[in-house]
């Protein structure tokens, strides 16, 4: 763990289990916070300003990724299982508030927008449900239906989902994948800042998606190239007023996008900008921002 000046350096024995998932945020108080998840079934809690591990969650499967909302007052987990873990914050505890099924396969990551009250869960099944928060936070009947005395050889309904209720939307990976799961996996999520209203989110390999979280009526996929293709200069896609993301970068036609797995994917403090990592590099994209600020003039009679 580093602090902001480079020259100084801390570090911890975290454990000996995989760590999934680090996620950094500010407390409403203004304490910075590392969640670590990790394979032995807890999310590691350190405060980053006096870089001292604060305390430990335990949570009933493999954690793969936990997030904290943005007012600090509720904990999303997500880990080797079809459910998703919602924890709120009671005199400075987590205490474990409710669960729900997410997808009939596990899930990545989860992601809270924000304003605090969008949810995003990441799963391998290629579903990347958005939940109502208030509707999380108030309802505590989320958990998952009882075992089934037999089961079938097919997936899990759709209406058969734990927190259906409370889904306000649903996105799904751009590829088709298997007969058991028809979509590629959706690997990691992220929102952007405000006021901007986009939602970006990667497939397990080669391509993102940016959405636009004000209806989800639009999204551009984004696929990512090759660093010893990539052009010296970045230029910016013909003016496409139906692209989200738009001004991007433009590759060769026919260039051949192959499979490189995707490390991560974010946006700049602003908002401006999209950058996407594979094994070998990491890739930029420009987001048309004076776009997402405005609005198209009316005139009323």
């Amino acid at each position: 763990m580093h602090e902001s000046r480079p020259s100084e350096k801390h570090e911890d024995e975290i454990g000996q289990s995989l760590i999934n998932g680090l996620h950094i945020y500010k407390s409403p108080q203004g304490v910075a916070r590392a969640l670590i998840s990790s394979n032995d079934w807890t999310i590691q809690i350190y405060n980053l300003d006096l870089q001292s591990k604060e305390s430990i969650v335990r949570c009933p499967t493999a954690v793969n990724y936990a997030s904290v909302s943005p007012d600090g007052k509720m904990m999303a987990a997500v880990g080797d299982s079809t459910e998703a873990y919602i924890y709120v914050l009671e005199s400075g505890t987590w205490v474990r508030h409710s669960s729900f099924i997410v997808a009939n396969d596990a899930c990545f990551m989860t992601a809270f927008n924000p304003a605090g009250d969008k949810l995003a869960i990441a799963s391998q099944a290629g579903t990347l449900p958005i939940y109502d928060v208030r509707m999380l936070d108030n309802d505590r009947s989320f958990e998952p239906p009882p075992r089934p005395l037999c089961k079938s050889g097919t997936s899990t309904p759709s209406g058969a989902l734990g927190g259906d209720r409370a889904v306000l939307h649903t996105l799904r990976s751009s590829r088709r994948g298997s007969r058991r799961f028809p979509h590629v996996a959706i690997r990691s999520v992220q929102w952007s800042p405000n006021p901007l209203d986009l939602l970006l989110f990667t497939e397990e390999n080669a391509r993102a998606t940016v959405v636009d979280a004000r209806d989800f009526s639009r999204s551009q996929d984004l696929n990512v190239p090759a660093m010893e293709r990539v052009p010296s200069r970045l230029s910016s896609v013909d003016g496409n007023s139906n692209s989200v993301a738009a001004s991007i970068a433009t590759f060769p036609n026919g260039y051949d996008i192959g499979d490189r797995d995707l490390s991560g994917a974010c946006f700049s403090k602003s908002g401006d900008r999209i950058y996407i990592g594979t094994r070998e590099d990491i890739s930029e994209w420009h987001v048309r921002t004076y776009d997402r600020r405005t609005f198209s003039s009316v005139r009323i009679r």
